[in-house]
């Protein structure tokens, strides 16, 4: 005869921190809502931006993508952990999403930050000095106001 020990209590506690993993997902990007004073969608722009718009004469910038790239693994681990807390009782895992969603926003936020080239064409520098009081990154990609970098949200969604 082969004896079993089992734990019912943490089987139910798993199951019930599975079926609720399940329920939820975490969107990272911009909201519709999110818009520059000439209305323009970020969310539009920030894609625009990411694969380019030859229409436009607009070349690719990635920064999702090598966001991605770069952190994904990071990202995985981190929420493994948290899964194992909520296991445990330790945390929740609202608190769980919320905290991995604060560093995909802020790995994206690094991302944009560090995007160098293609170098913004003449026009387009110009364009930024125009009407301009003060200096700032005149040449800088993917960076002029900061609505792009600074409106980047992360939501916790059941589904």
């Amino acid at each position: 005869m082969q004896i079993r020990k089992t734990n019912k209590g943490l089987e139910k506690v798993i199951k019930k921190a599975i079926k609720e993993i399940k329920a939820k997902k975490l969107a990272v990007g911009w909201s519709e809502k999110a818009r520059y004073p000439n209305g323009d969608s970020v969310a539009e722009v920030a894609a625009q931006n990411e694969f380019g718009n030859p229409s436009k004469r607009i070349p690719p910038r990635p920064f999702m993508r090598p966001a991605i790239a770069n952190n994904k693994i990071k990202w995985k681990n981190t929420m493994q952990k948290y899964y194992k807390n909520v296991v445990t009782g330790k945390t929740n895992l609202s608190t769980a999403f919320e905290s991995v969603g604060l560093m995909v926003a802020g790995d994206i936020r690094v991302a944009i930050t560090e995007v160098q080239s293609p170098k913004l064409a003449p026009a387009t520098i110009k364009a930024r000095l125009r009407g301009r009081k003060h200096g700032g990154m005149i040449d800088k990609p993917l960076i002029d106001t900061g609505i792009m970098l600074n409106s980047i949200t992360s939501e916790v969604q059941s589904e």
